[in-house]
């Protein structure tokens, strides 16, 4: 499987738009289209779509044939939209992070 066509089931297993992704990630919806015409995203994008739907860049670019299995127990237990967010969050730069965080007053030990 390539990968646009890793992509594609990604995106409908989770009931991903086109517009939805290229959103999350900052880029065209063209671009997410070409992606699932089979080109391979900037190292930037992939990673970004690696963590939004808690895969490896390995698995995308077909260098993992099975789509791994989450490692972190207490990833297990969190549900699909927890996961997403998750995901969302550690695709952001750093900097943005750090922003959400301080918005939202979370403890100081996250910051």
């Amino acid at each position: 499987m390539n990968f646009g066509e890793k992509l594609a089931k990604l995106m409908q297993e989770n009931g991903v738009s086109n517009y939805k992704l290229a959103k999350t990630l900052s880029c065209s919806q063209s671009s997410v289209k070409n992606w699932l015409d089979g080109n391979e995203p900037k190292i930037e994008y992939a990673t970004g779509i690696a963590n939004f739907f808690g895969v490896s860049v390995d698995y995308l670019l077909d260098r993992e044939q099975e789509k791994p299995t989450p490692i972190n127990e207490s990833e297990l237990s969190m549900s699909m939209k927890d996961q997403r967010l998750v995901s969302w969050f550690r695709s952001l730069p750093e900097e943005k992070q750090k922003a959400i965080l301080i918005l939202q007053d979370a403890p100081r030990g996250l910051l």
